[in-house]
């Protein structure tokens, strides 16, 4: 993975679930460029760690009378479910014992 796919993980993981993120506000929001942002999502989505799905939401001062806006969901392992499931899965395993000790 490249640099710009791992920058863009880590600030995917720093994300709700389902989140919405305007590569624009990439060098303000994050300290990254918007290209090495966009980059970095399309590395994600070509490798299948990053589903994006596009939502057409009305705007009457557009020419074409709506706006476009993607939203982004991490797939597993990445997944914040996959990281409940395994955390919930350690605390339900108890720790091992050494011999001599309760």
């Amino acid at each position: 993975m490249t640099l710009p796919g791992k920058a863009a993980l880590l600030v995917a993981r720093s994300l709700p679930d389902d989140f919405f993120l305007p590569i624009e506000s990439a060098p303000k929001q994050f300290g990254l460029s918007a290209d090495t942002l966009g980059d970095g999502l399309r590395e994600l989505i070509a490798v299948k760690l990053l589903q994006r799905r596009t939502i057409y939401k009305p705007d009457p001062l557009s020419a074409v009378g709506y706006k476009t806006e993607y939203r982004y969901k991490l797939s597993s392992p990445f997944h914040r479910t996959s990281k409940a499931r395994i955390g919930s899965a350690a605390a339900a395993t108890p720790p091992p014992t050494a011999p001599g000790f309760p």
